[in-house]
C-alpha cells in the first residue's frame, strides 16, 4: 500500500463491527507518518536489526486515543488493506 493509495480516503476503527473512529488521511498526516517510518526504520538498523520484506513497522496512532477493551479490532484502510486482532 502506499500513501498515494490513501490520500483523501478514510480510515475506519471497528471495535466488534462499530466504527469507533474515522480518520480522513491528508498530505499532513501522511508527510508525518512518512517521517516517523523513516526514523524507525534507520533506528532499527543503526541498532542492529535486519529489515526484511513483510516486516511491519508501526510508528504511531493515527487517531485520537483510543481507550483499549476486550474484542476484535479491524482497522480498514481505505479498502486498500486491514489490520485485524482480538485483544482478549
Amino acid at each position: 500500500m502506499s500513501f498515494a493509495e490513501l490520500n483523501n480516503k478514510s480510515i475506519d476503527i471497528r471495535v466488534d463491527n462499530e466504527i469507533v473512529d474515522s480518520i480522513k488521511v491528508h498530505s499532513d498526516l501522511m508527510q508525518a507518518s512518512l517521517k516517523n517510518l523513516k526514523w524507525t526504520i534507520n533506528a532499527a538498523l543503526a541498532n542492529g536489526w535486519k529489515i526484511k520484506k513483510g516486516d511491519l513497522f508501526i510508528t504511531g496512532t493515527l487517531s485520537e486515543e483510543l481507550q483499549v477493551s476486550k474484542g476484535r479490532y479491524i482497522v480498514n484502510f481505505a479498502d486498500v488493506s486491514s489490520l485485524l486482532f482480538d485483544v482478549y
